[in-house]
């Protein structure tokens, strides 16, 4: 549990740091601040970003857990 609530932090920090990057880099950069569609856009952007980071560890997670039950259960027969 302890190392998945670390990959939920992970995720939600990952969101805020690339929402914040897009807004300064894409928003800021086109005058497109207080237009709620781009908000929008970009905010799916780093949403799907942090989801395939978040993905990525969890997958190597349940790798790591589960892959050695499923070893070691294999050898036994």
């Amino acid at each position: 549990p302890e190392r998945f609530n670390a990959l939920r932090e992970k995720q939600i920090s990952d969101y805020e740091d690339t929402y914040r990057k897009l807004y300064d880099e894409v928003l800021k950069s086109s005058g497109l601040v207080d237009d709620t569609d781009a908000e929008r856009t970009i905010g799916v952007s780093a949403m799907d970003s942090a989801k395939k980071e978040f993905l990525d560890g969890l997958r190597a997670l349940v790798d790591e857990v589960l892959g050695s039950y499923l070893t070691a259960r294999w050898r036994l027969n």
